[in-house]
């Protein structure tokens, strides 16, 4: 009698242990198709979206060709701080403002580029001041659109340089009240 108890529960044993591998098997394909989707969204559909906006910039922007960052390059560039901006955004209601502080890494090779930027500073805060203010709430909260802000930002500032380009724009702060 032992023995035919034991056969009985046998079969229900095994239907559990084949629902498990079954569940196991769905949530294991979920996960990688998942994996899948964030790699393609993370690594590829981002640059489409920058090169999207780059092509839907107004006229004026035009004049000041995107440039391409050296980013492949091994050599790291050198460091410029720029001091902390402080500007009124450009909402309706015309009450929030913003604080940014901003680096920019010029070519390690340019000398002569960041005695440039010294020497055309006032020009160059003015270009980046313009671009700040002009600048809704809803246009730099979110990631992409700060990545929009650094390349206007970037190529607004090469516009204006004689002796190279720069390499890259650093938004070190970012307050918005």
């Amino acid at each position: 009698m032992a023995d035919d108890d034991k056969e009985l529960d046998s079969p229900k044993k095994k239907k559990k242990g084949g629902l498990v591998k079954i569940i196991a098997a769905v949530v294991a394909v979920i996960v990688i198709v998942g994996g899948g989707v964030f790699a393609y969204l993370t690594f590829f559909s981002g640059d489409e979206a920058v090169q999207n906006q780059e092509a839907a910039l107004p006229a004026d922007d035009v004049a000041a060709a995107p440039v391409q960052s050296p980013r492949g390059s091994a050599e790291a560039g050198v460091m410029y701080d720029f001091p902390a901006f402080v500007v009124n955004l450009a909402d309706p209601a015309g009450s929030r403002y913003l604080r940014v502080s901003l680096s920019v890494e010029i070519p390690p090779k340019n000398v002569k580029l960041q005695t440039e930027i010294e020497q055309k500073l006032p020009k160059i805060k003015d270009a980046i001041i313009t671009v700040l203010s002009s600048k809704t709430f809803e246009e730099i909260t979110t990631p992409q659109g700060k990545i929009s802000l650094k390349q206007e930002l970037l190529r607004r500032i090469n516009s204006s340089l004689v002796s190279g380009r720069l390499m890259d724009v650093y938004i070190t702060e970012f307050v918005v009240q």
